[in-house]
């Protein structure tokens, strides 16, 4: 039975996990969720854009602004500030929840893939997943590394530690293995 083995001896890279997550798309997520996702987010937009233009017009009368520019100036600034702030604190945070991850036992230390028939495994120190090809919704052959997605869960195979190994070959077996256990 054919099946590729690999050996990362070190620790996924932090920005290549990063980057994985950041394609990921969540397919199999209702109507609703995405719908709830919207509103919220155009809540938090609004909170950020009205606190943004307070400050600046606070910020405008404190050094003595004309009165066009409050008029104007004041709230597309303002709105500018607030974008602004959201899509930096959404970078920081995304990046520290990843650093905490790989912070886990979870993520420490070596890992080994394996890719067969019967799906992929990761196994490292603290844990082992397994995951058949039916739960895996997409797969992105990506420049550093091959990104598996399984709902929510984001697997990194780094081309680093793939070797010889060709991967239009890696991926032509992956796709016949997948239609194989969807036909059955």
């Amino acid at each position: 039975m054919l099946k590729y083995e690999f050996h990362l001896p070190v620790q996924v890279d932090e920005k290549l996990l990063m980057r994985a997550m950041r394609k990921s798309r969540l397919k199999n997520v209702g109507g609703f969720s995405h719908v709830g996702l919207f509103v919220l987010s155009m809540f938090r937009g609004g909170l950020f854009a009205i606190g943004g233009i307070a400050l600046v017009m606070i910020l405008l009368r404190m050094v003595n602004a004309p009165p066009y520019l409050l008029g104007y100036a004041g709230p597309v600034l303002g709105v500018l500030l607030s974008f602004a702030t959201i899509h930096l604190a959404d970078r920081f945070s995304f990046a520290y929840q990843v650093k905490r991850m790989l912070r886990s036992p979870i993520y420490s230390g070596e890992t080994a893939f394996t890719l067969s028939a019967s799906g992929l495994v990761m196994q490292a120190t603290n844990v082992q997943w397994s995951v058949s090809w039916v739960a895996i919704d997409n797969i992105i052959d990506d420049r550093d590394a091959l990104f598996f997605y399984a709902g929510a869960f984001t697997y990194v195979l780094p081309k680093s530690v793939l070797g010889g190994a060709d991967v239009k070959d890696i991926l032509a077996d992956i796709e016949n293995w997948r239609r194989k256990e969807t036909v059955i």
